[in-house]
């Protein structure tokens, strides 16, 4: 078993870091689930447990979730932001929804 602590990166200190619950939308799938994964973000970093990780496709996100997310408040802003981050993604493309719990960390 690896020892070392996985870790996403955060290149914004999104306002869901400072909830109990938050999740973060990738395009790549990370074996953490039930593992306390660290978080860095450019106002520190802590640590939160994945506690669900969701496989689906970009259009059947919740728009909600989405905009919570991407700290936006319309759902084009919200895919723009992501576009950002991975300018070829499209609507059809697989995407990983990270659930994290902040609670007992």
């Amino acid at each position: 078993m690896n020892n070392t602590q996985e870790q996403i990166v955060f290149d914004k200190s999104y306002s869901k870091l400072r909830n109990n619950s938050f999740t973060t939308i990738r395009t790549s799938k990370k074996d953490v689930m039930d593992s306390y994964v660290k978080i860095i973000h450019p106002k520190g970093e802590f640590t939160a447990k994945c506690v669900k990780i969701e496989e689906t496709i970009l259009i059947n996100v919740d728009n909600d979730l989405l905009m919570k997310d991407t700290d936006t408040q319309y759902i084009y802003d919200a895919l723009e932001e992501l576009k950002l981050y991975y300018p070829k993604l499209a609507l059809l493309d697989k995407v990983y929804v990270y659930y994290f719990d902040n609670t007992g960390s």
